[in-house]
């Protein structure tokens, strides 16, 4: 017997991790601070009331990350996992699938017993669109029907034999072929009534004593995938520590479930000087060196700007840096300043 740590859509169970481990590619949608711990039934959320017949009996209480679903589609967005790519993503996977399924059955089950069930299910597979998919998957979240991989739903064979239904029940994460969490998650998040909190449930680990109550599971789990560029933080370059302190407050104002995921300049302990010149001489820097992290360049709206920018218009600039220029705010175009002359309006969106 081992000890699981499972991923819960609400309070269905959409799948665990591998035994007595951590999941650090599913943490990777968390913050530190989506952390809960529950040591009594009354705080005890709905999702998690599993727990409250023994709730008392777990020396640490539940623990567990939950996430909304706004926050979640906002996290996989900015991963990559945006909904257009994943349902490109999910047709691609399922015509493999389907390619696959057909091999299976030429050279090795056109003979078999189950050769004419497994044909139909080739044919389900193979005029599969997202509508269908979600349709089948609001259905099984409806009806909480488990995996059939649980060993325990026998009685739903007659009931769903030959549907869509049967076939995503035959394993976690409604059986996809991608191996993907993150993209069966954002297909699913894209439906709005289907919206539950995500709930990485790590009670069982700690309770066996695998972990320790007070873990920082998600920065633990950064520092497992540090070898991973794909979760690396985006890294924000600015010509200048305010630029870097009012975007990087910004951020953390407007978006705080998204802010860990970015990191700014440092002007500060690096004594970077600052300035559109050594903006332009650290981005040629990045290009050189050929940093894989996701880099985000910001120029201001000026002059000094557009003369540097033509610089970098001769370069080859790899998919990970974008160079982006503020924005022109009407706003900002006749804003109340106090100069020389006294008060007056002036253009601040840009200077030329």
């Amino acid at each position: 017997m081992g000890t699981y740590a499972t991923v819960l859509l609400g309070k269905y169970e959409l799948g665990s991790s591998i035994k007595n481990e951590i999941d650090t590619l599913i943490l990777q949608l968390f913050r530190s601070s989506d952390k809960k711990i529950f040591l009594n039934s009354k705080d005890l959320p709905d999702d998690l009331s599993s727990y409250d017949e023994i709730l008392e009996e777990l020396e640490n209480g539940v623990i567990a990350y939950i996430a909304n679903a706004s926050d979640l589609k906002d996290r996989l967005d900015i991963l990559g996992f945006d909904f257009n790519t994943c349902k490109l993503v999910f047709h691609e996977w399922y015509k493999e699938e389907v390619k696959w399924m057909r091999h299976l059955y030429e050279e090795s089950f056109k003979k078999q017993s189950f050769a004419n069930e497994y044909l139909a299910e080739i044919e389900l597979l193979d005029t599969i669109t997202y509508e269908k998919w979600v349709s089948a998957v609001k259905t099984i979240l409806n009806e909480n029907l488990r995996s059939y991989k649980l060993k325990e739903f026998d009685e739903f064979d007659d009931l769903y034999k030959g549907t869509l239904i049967k076939i995503l029940l035959k394993d976690e994460w409604f059986n996809f072929p991608g191996g993907n969490s993150f993209v069966v998650l954002r297909l699913i998040l894209e439906d709005s009534s289907l919206g539950n909190n995500l709930i990485y449930d790590l009670t069982q680990l700690v309770d066996a004593g695998y972990y320790d109550a007070d873990k920082d599971f998600v920065e633990y789990s950064i520092e497992l995938e540090t070898q991973s560029i794909d979760f690396a933080k985006t890294i924000i370059l600015t010509e200048g520590k305010f630029d870097a302190w009012v975007l990087k407050n910004s951020l953390y104002l407007l978006y705080p479930h998204l802010s860990d995921y970015y990191t700014f300049m440092e002007f500060e302990n690096s004594k970077f000087s600052g300035g559109v010149g050594s903006l332009v001489n650290i981005v040629k820097a990045f290009i050189g060196s050929g940093i894989l992290n996701n880099t985000i360049a910001i120029f201001d709206n000026d002059t000094a700007s557009e003369s540097a920018l033509r610089s970098l218009s001769n370069l080859t600039i790899p998919k990970n840096i974008s160079i982006l220029k503020l924005p022109e705010l009407d706003l900002l175009k006749e804003y109340p300043t106090v100069g020389p002359t006294g008060n007056v309006l002036a253009n601040v969106s840009c200077k030329y």
